[in-house]
């Protein structure tokens, strides 16, 4: 099987320019004797299926397919005693035999700095997407997720065309620690999407800003409880509607083992437009971790209040599942799904 992997001259300066901002800011970084640069490149090849390709709201038009996917990543990482940061540019290509017309060439970029103090901790994400708009619910382009909160929960507004997107997600944390027992995050999410000539009759661009802070009370050395206050403001850049909302879960992280660690949340959330008001809605985000030596398992549920090109908030109810198994020292297979 053949495919050329066409790439815009655009995307690949747009992806050189985000890799070498990367770099720059890893730069500033503290050194020592024992920070370290590290590159990894990787190839992965799987198979992909896709039970409505084309995101057709018409059950007779629904399109199946399968198909082989490449994706080609090199990850640059650098760590020292208190500070972390990494930056994977990645291209995924996929093929599908039978419906060629469906192929894609995507690009992301994924970056993380964390720096470890005495009493507190920041963490900055940084990603870039630039994907076709049906495949844009793809979990992750790396199935090894560390976080489940930065898997993104937006969609494209399910449209019957296909074309580009590309997103900017930026999450800034801050976590501090009063005590031994109580402990506060501060959790900031800004995501920017637009859309190419092919989507924008039908899909807007729109920006979407969340804030939370969580206070966490250990009960026990396996046990702690969370009370999250949030609030968000979704815009359509052309002005023409802006929704702003606020939410309160409450809920608990226990490890139960030395590899397996559960959260559990649940809460309302009440969006307001200035085109319409709601009534609030249930949320909900229940995840299950179990890390090994070679095997990385993550389940997550989630009901959310997601953002989407529609020009809208809606309710949205989604399940991920990710497994991977270190089958040598270079070589990892593993599975993703959502629905």
């Amino acid at each position: 099987m053949n495919k050329n992997i066409d790439i815009a001259p655009s995307q690949i300066v747009r992806t050189a320019a985000l890799l070498v901002v990367g770099l720059l800011l890893a730069a500033v970084a503290p050194t020592s004797a024992q920070a370290q640069w590290t590159f990894e490149p990787a190839l992965k090849v799987g198979a992909e299926k896709d039970d409505n390709a084309t995101l057709s709201i018409r059950t007779d038009d629904v399109r199946d397919v399968t198909g082989v996917l490449y994706d080609l990543s090199l990850r640059a990482d650098y760590q020292s005693a208190l500070t972390s940061f990494y930056i994977t540019p990645t291209v995924i290509s996929r093929n599908y035999s039978d419906d060629p017309d469906l192929d894609s060439d995507d690009i992301f970029v994924s970056s993380v700095y964390r720096r470890d103090m005495q009493s507190s901790m920041i963490r900055l994400r940084f990603d870039y997407d630039d994907q076709t708009a049906r495949t844009a619910e793809r979990a992750d382009a790396d199935l090894e997720v560390d976080d489940p909160g930065d898997i993104p929960d937006d969609d494209t507004g399910r449209v019957s065309f296909r074309g580009k997107r590309q997103r900017i997600r930026v999450r800034p944390e801050w976590f501090y620690e009063f005590s031994n027992s109580m402990s506060m995050n501060v959790d900031m999410l800004y995501v920017d999407a637009s859309y190419d000539e092919v989507l924008q009759p039908f899909l807007s661009d729109y920006t979407d800003a969340h804030l939370a802070v969580s206070l966490n009370r250990a009960f026990t050395a396996r046990t702690t409880g969370i009370v999250t206050a949030r609030g968000r403001n979704y815009e359509l850049s052309d002005g023409s509607s802006e929704t702003t909302g606020a939410g309160l879960l409450v809920g608990f992280e226990s490890s139960l083992s030395q590899t397996s660690t559960l959260r559990a949340m649940v809460g309302v959330e009440d969006v307001d437009s200035n085109i319409s008001e709601t009534d609030p809605n249930f949320v909900a985000d229940v995840s299950f971790r179990r890390r090994l030596e070679t095997v990385n398992f993550l389940a997550q549920y989630r009901r959310s209040i997601s953002a989407s090109g529609s020009g809208k908030l809606s309710v949205r109810d989604s399940v991920n599942l990710n497994l991977s198994r270190l089958l040598s020292e270079k070589v990892t297979a593993g599975l993703g799904v959502r629905t």
